[in-house]
């Protein structure tokens, strides 16, 4: 896979996500973000005069990012977004900033008590992946349906470029389709099922942890392989990496336990885009995690969960999330942006044509 291209960025971080607690940095600026406090550098009038961001900069704004939606605070929001703020990967696919204050305050009108649970953070420089679960109720008009209180639990990922104390870039994927189903814009059935939170299954095993940690060039190069195997509609080189008790929290497909189930479904995958060939994007990788944003590019000729083939060629974009263990993967999250799909196919209808759902 070539990561040479103006929009592919190979990351790394040396230390472990589990060092987020606690993270402080020198600077001008004292960040809250949720319960700790962050010292980050002041934004300067002249974008090129700040000092490169670093890690825990990073992480500090992107927490931030989320307690300003927890919070229902545009002017906190509006104070992270750059004024030439981009943002890949909603319903509306290019936001710019104005777009993303008005879809917190879209959000906050129909969800009051809606929240983003961090789950987990992969960082380095000036990018930092959040893995999180929006959680909330129906209590105003969304998508055109009349509030009743539905329950609304679905996951996602961002992705952020941060420069200058300032998001300048936002990659996401998360689970819009969900969303529509649970409060009844959708039906609750059809292609393109996940598995419901509360009924994720944790691993049952890791390979035996008596290895050195990975290194994050070389968790860089197992993610990437996902991607790149797929790419060669090569299923059987996921052997080499992935544990044989690995549990998949899939993005188009319900959860997979074992190795085995994780091949059934991606041949599954080509079987219904013959032709489909996948890119890298972005790989933010630490020592014992690896996030990758891609891109899907194929064309319906074949059945797809129960439907019969379209022809249709289609794009669509995702955020895969892998923990690794002694060089092997063992838990993985597929954040597909299958509303996206379902309606190129023409499988759903556009029934949000307006700024965008609480996970995108």
């Amino acid at each position: 896979m070539n990561l040479s291209g103006p929009r592919a960025l190979v990351l790394t971080l040396s230390a472990t996500r589990r060092r987020l607690l606690g993270l402080t940095s020198a600077g001008i600026v004292t960040l809250t973000a949720g319960r700790r406090s962050f010292d980050v550098l002041a934004q300067d009038a002249s974008p090129t005069a700040c000092a490169s961001t670093t890690t825990d900069e990073s992480i500090a704004v992107a927490t931030a990012y989320f307690d300003a939606f927890n919070n229902g605070d545009a002017d906190a929001l509006g104070d992270l977004l750059a004024a030439d703020y981009r943002h890949h990967g909603a319903l509306v696919k290019d936001q710019d900033r104005d777009l993303h204050i008005q879809r917190l305050l879209t959000n906050l009108a129909a969800f009051p008590d809606g929240h983003y649970e961090i789950e987990d953070i992969t960082a380095n420089g000036d990018l930092v992946a959040v893995r999180h679960i929006f959680s909330g109720t129906l209590q105003g008009e969304y998508a055109g349906v009349q509030p009743a209180g539905q329950p609304v639990k679905v996951r996602a990922v961002h992705i952020h470029k941060v420069e200058c104390g300032q998001i300048v870039e936002t990659w996401n994927s998360g689970d819009g389709l969900g969303v529509l189903r649970q409060i009844g814009a959708l039906p609750p059935a059809g292609a393109s099922p996940r598995t419901p939170i509360d009924e994720i299954a944790s691993p049952v095993g890791s390979p035996a942890a008596d290895c050195p940690p990975g290194t994050p060039d070389e968790n860089v190069a197992i993610a990437s392989h996902w991607t790149e195997a797929l790419d060669r509609h090569a299923v059987d080189e996921l052997d080499e990496f992935v544990a044989e008790n690995m549990i998949h929290h899939n993005g188009l497909y319900l959860d997979t336990n074992g190795r085995d189930e994780v091949k059934a479904n991606l041949e599954a995958l080509i079987a219904s885009f013959p032709d489909v060939r996948f890119s890298v994007d972005v790989v933010v990788a630490d020592d014992d995690s690896a996030v990758v944003r891609w891109t899907g590019r194929g064309t319906n000729d074949g059945d797809f969960q129960g439907n019969p083939p379209t022809g249709i060629a289609v794009t669509f974009t995702g955020i895969n999330s892998y923990h690794i263990v002694c060089g092997q993967m063992v838990e993985g999250w597929s954040d597909v942006d299958s509303l996206q799909l379902l309606q190129q196919l023409g499988l759903v209808p556009m029934v949000f044509p307006g700024p965008a759902t609480p996970t995108s």
